[in-house]
């Protein structure tokens, strides 16, 4: 999946892990992703940690 914003617009994605459901419940598997360079303009970045997060 690519997900392209448009100027302006945000995207929200987790870092590590993600949940998925499996037959006996949700579980932890890895989160791949990639960012591509920037040719114009500029990029902003927010990191934000959750500690413990459920």
């Amino acid at each position: 999946m690519v997900a392209r914003p448009r100027q302006g617009e945000a995207i929200i994605f987790p870092v590590r892990h993600r949940p998925k459901q499996g037959s006996r419940g949700h579980y932890r598997v890895q989160m791949r992703h990639g960012v591509s360079a920037v040719h114009a303009g500029e990029r902003h970045v927010l990191g934000i940690i959750f500690h413990n997060a459920r």
